[in-house]
């Protein structure tokens, strides 16, 4: 408890499993990994859920949706296709913040795999998605859905999206993410030097930001 309550995550988790008490490891993984996520830390995210059993790791739909992110991270996609079928089974027993989750991932899966049809059967579920879903569902939604617009050549729509991404609160990691992306409509749309001015900004807050940004 003082390890969680002190922000030595690993530490936590170790002792709560070798105390048998593996209901609050995984607890623990599941209340943070979302942050980490969004604030870019990925090993951390990747070594917190290898300290767990895996049979814990797949007993929680939280957790399942976090591991998908990894996968898609490393474009390991038979792993990705393996974790979405089993979420797309369980999405019953999804809630609302956690099937935004999951739609966005679908998109971003859709993406990857340039299938555009699914992308446009994923489209109204993007659209419909409320101003209120957590920070870390929407800026991706906004993100997956400008490059979207971006494949259609609707640039300045895309830029839009990108734009009503943007948060005071939100993560650092999608709102560079969305800024790269507002440079790649500029300079798929033959704006290269505003293109380069927003892509030397990017690069430079995620060289100062550290390795999990770059």
């Amino acid at each position: 408890g003082w390890f969680s309550e002190h922000g030595h995550l690993a530490e936590a988790v170790r002792h709560a499993v070798q105390a048998g008490d593996v209901e609050a490891a995984a607890d623990i993984v599941e209340a943070c990994a979302n942050d980490l996520l969004a604030n870019g830390n990925l090993s951390q995210v990747a070594t917190l859920l290898q300290g767990l059993p895996q049979e814990q790791a797949a007993e929680r739909i939280g957790l399942q949706l976090v591991m998908a992110h990894l996968h898609l991270y490393a474009r390991d996609f038979q792993a990705l296709h393996q974790s979405m079928t089993h979420l797309h089974s369980q999405y019953a027993r999804l809630d609302g913040t956690q099937r935004h989750i999951f739609t966005v991932l679908q998109a971003s899966w859709a993406l990857c795999r340039d299938a555009t049809a699914a992308m446009m059967a994923i489209l109204p579920a993007l659209l419909t998605m409320p101003a209120d879903a957590d920070d870390f569902a929407y800026s991706g939604r906004c993100n997956t859905l400008s490059w979207l617009y971006m494949y259609k050549g609707e640039f300045e729509q895309a830029r839009a999206v990108l734009e009503e991404g943007e948060r005071l609160q939100g993560s650092p990691r999608r709102s560079l993410l969305g800024r790269c992306l507002s440079g790649m409509s500029l300079a798929l749309e033959g704006r290269m030097t505003q293109a380069e001015h927003l892509y030397r900004e990017v690069l430079e807050e995620a060289e100062a930001r550290g390795v999990g940004y770059l």
